[in-house]
């Protein structure tokens, strides 16, 4: 059912394969990030419930409908290309972290992009399906999120054991931008088949 509906929606395949790399540096900073604020930051338990809660999600409810209201104009894809792009910033900015004080601007990038993601993340295959069935792109949508879980995490895993933390920000901030970019050129040919249909003369 994925493969059928990537057929019919190249520019969904288009979509989702961003996604995917989008999801492999996510996945590969989870395991990271803990270990990293304990060991290389020293973080005490307050200030790490303060930089992963406080800060983070509090910025999530803050800017989300600061994402949500452009959404009809700017479409799933331009948010998406937002988010992903501010998100290169925080594992970049973890990656030569050295104080409490950087990891809780960090945190603030953090919350900051995924407030655009998590909007784009949820409205995506329902704006992509348009007149056809939301429920089957958003459990193709989910089935990639399953898929990028199962390679990203142990991936994040070994890149911690032999390369080191930091060393691992560094992957995620490049996949990232890689997945901003994706996003971009996915944007800039969905434009252009705009102008191209809204210049066509009808016959």
């Amino acid at each position: 059912g994925s493969i059928e509906t990537f057929r019919a929606d190249p520019a969904f395949f288009r979509f989702e394969v961003a996604y995917m790399v989008y999801g492999l540096a996510y996945m590969i900073m989870q395991p990271v990030i803990p270990i990293f604020l304990v060991d290389e930051i020293k973080v005490q338990y307050a200030q790490a419930a303060i930089a992963r809660g406080l800060i983070f999600w509090g910025l999530i409810a803050l800017a989300s409908p600061a994402f949500g209201r452009p959404l009809d104009r700017w479409d799933a894809v331009r948010v998406s290309l937002v988010g992903f792009a501010m998100l290169a910033f925080f594992p970049a900015a973890m990656a030569v972290c050295r104080t409490v004080a950087g990891a809780y601007a960090a945190f603030a990038i953090y919350g900051l992009a995924m407030s655009a993601v998590s909007i784009a993340w949820t409205m995506g295959p329902i704006l992509f399906a348009r007149d056809r069935d939301a429920a089957t792109y958003m459990g193709v949508h989910v089935t990639m999120v399953g898929f990028r879980g199962l390679v990203g995490n142990p991936l994040g895993l070994a890149l911690l054991q032999t390369v080191g933390s930091r060393a691992a920000f560094v992957v995620a901030a490049a996949l990232f931008a890689a997945a901003a970019a994706l996003m971009f050129r996915l944007d800039r040919s969905l434009r252009g088949a705009e102008r191209g249909l809204s210049g066509a003369t009808p016959t």
